[in-house]
């Protein structure tokens, strides 16, 4: 999902096909833990502009958290809302 993102356009030039790498671990432990949709979303704006500098829509975040979210949990890797 993250790579179909693609926010900072990375994948889509051709770059390393780990670009996001660094995402997964927080945003399954964040999962994990419960989040909502809105609170990971805000997690993932964080990340993207103190790691890679780069500001993107709030709403636009929430809902790349909220398909994160009912992926992991269409996969049973979560439990049900």
């Amino acid at each position: 999902m993250l790579q179909r993102w693609d926010p900072i356009g990375s994948i889509r030039a051709g770059g390393p096909a780990d670009e996001y790498d660094d995402l997964v671990e927080p945003v399954l432990a964040a999962a994990s833990s419960g989040a909502t949709a809105a609170s990971l979303g805000s997690e993932l704006r964080q990340v993207l502009q103190d790691d890679y500098g780069l500001s993107r829509p709030e709403e636009e975040c929430v809902a790349v958290a909220r398909d994160v979210l009912d992926g992991l949990r269409a996969g049973n890797d979560l439990p049900p809302r």
